[in-house]
């Protein structure tokens, strides 16, 4: 926290601080993430504030001295010195927050009859200078926010924020996407990006924090005062490579107002797929991809149980059970037993579209991607970015797609007949380094 000049709200202009507080919610309950991941420990943010940790009130410095967690309870601590006066200190008791378990001093009153700070707890203790020291426990982790405080001495009250237990600290959330019908929402039918870094500027531009995407394309900036922020997209981080293959849907920046969560601020990508075919034709961007011909036959070596394989049986049932769960749930779910003779027809079935073509591509790079085949070198990591791009392409095309939390539900089977031919070149390509033989592939 960053220690400042007093910053006060005298009695007059309590009514208007109290009229543009903002109810909080538990943004565990609230945020819009599938249940397979949230990323981040809300109950452990510390909230990113220019709110002082010390303040003057009525003549006194009131000094929040932190927030400690452990042993299944959380207490925020305060210290109170001033002059030779009668004071009462009186504390906000958020709603976000679940019943205090313990006070100290444990005098403490919880009287709603203040006139400012309803509900709050106060202390009065003897008349001296100080320091006093106060703490409220909570059972459980706790979040930090900012609360209400108050000083009332004998000749007046002064009332002020400082941080505190959970209230007026709100999230920041959104996706980084591969967005395969270029229509700039996060769709049902399409794949976010992990390991994406943004970076949030308050309103003066000034850096206030940063956050990485989780593995389903997901970021929060957790516990921020209301006010309004700039959200930016590192470019250069959309993947982790040498080389720029992604280009932008959406802008690249976002202004959002928080008080309440402001949700939903996405950023989506899509492949630039003429130069990735260029460079993959032309070696620039290397691949040691196996055909689909080449897992054609070492699906069919798996089954029949005859020739010289350069994968086992049981080598392809652990790469079918990880392509099932991938990505999106639907493209490749190969369900029949152990899913090896599913995957044999798929890339065996006469190619009469570009759809089938695609699909049959797709799985095919799919068992590189779980074989650890493809592209190499720094530009590895486009790999899963790209997989999930046709995965997306593939699942809106079948019109079997799974509306998943955080996500617009639309009807996106009217993706261009162009972009699944370019899609079936580009896969193509990545597996373009392995011949039809059972042998010659890694083990």
């Amino acid at each position: 926290m960053k220690k400042t000049s007093s910053r006060m709200l005298i009695v007059a202009t309590v009514g208007a601080l109290l009229a543009g507080c903002y109810g909080t919610k538990n943004p565990v309950e609230n945020f819009s993430l599938a249940d397979k991941e949230a990323p981040g420990n809300f109950s452990n943010a510390t909230v990113q504030s220019s709110v002082p940790t010390e303040i003057t009130l009525a003549g006194f410095e009131v000094h929040y001295t932190g927030r400690t967690v452990g042993s299944g309870f959380t207490t925020f601590s305060y210290t109170v010195t001033g002059p030779a006066d009668d004071m009462h200190f009186r504390l906000e008791l958020p709603s976000c927050a679940p019943a205090f378990s313990s006070l100290s001093p444990s005098n403490g009153t919880t009287t709603n009859n203040d006139a400012y700070i309803n509900p709050g707890v106060e202390w009065h203790p003897s008349t001296g200078s100080g320091p006093f020291a106060f703490s409220i426990t909570y059972p459980g982790s706790v979040r930090e926010g900012i609360v209400l405080v108050s000083i009332k001495s004998t000749s007046k009250t002064e009332v002020g924020e400082i941080p505190g237990a959970c209230a007026r600290a709100f999230d920041i959330s959104g996706a980084v996407f591969t967005d395969a019908n270029t229509n700039g929402s996060f769709d049902g039918s399409e794949t976010g990006i992990t390991n994406v870094t943004l970076n949030l500027f308050d309103s003066h531009h000034t850096m206030a924090g940063t956050a990485v995407t989780n593995s389903l394309g997901f970021y929060i900036f957790e516990a921020f005062p209301a006010g309004t922020y700039t959200i930016k997209v590192d470019e250069t981080s959309a993947v982790f490579t040498a080389t720029t293959y992604l280009g932008t849907t959406t802008p690249t920046t976002i202004n959002v107002t928080v008080g309440p969560d402001a949700t939903g601020n996405n950023f989506g990508f899509e492949p630039k797929t003429s130069q990735l075919v260029n460079d993959l034709k032309a070696g620039s961007l290397l691949t040691n991809g196996k055909s689909a011909g080449y897992w054609k036959k070492q699906l069919q070596f798996a089954i029949d149980g005859k020739g010289t394989a350069d994968y086992s049986r049981a080598d392809l049932q652990d790469f079918v059970i990880q392509i099932r769960g991938l990505l999106l749930p639907d493209p490749f779910l190969l369900p029949n037993g152990d899913g090896l003779r599913d995957a044999l027809n798929i890339l065996s079935k006469p190619t009469k579209t570009d759809l089938d073509k695609l699909n049959r591509e797709l799985l095919a790079a799919e068992f590189n991607h779980m074989a650890g085949l493809g592209i190499i070198g720094t530009d590895a990591p486009l790999q899963l970015v790209l997989l999930g791009w046709g995965e997306s392409l593939v699942q809106s095309n079948s019109a079997t797609g799974t509306a998943v939390a955080g996500k617009t539900t639309v009807n996106m089977a009217a993706i261009a007949a162009s972009t699944l031919s370019e899609a079936v070149d580009l896969f193509t390509q990545l597996n373009s380094s392995g011949g039809g033989s059972g042998g010659g592939g890694p083990r």
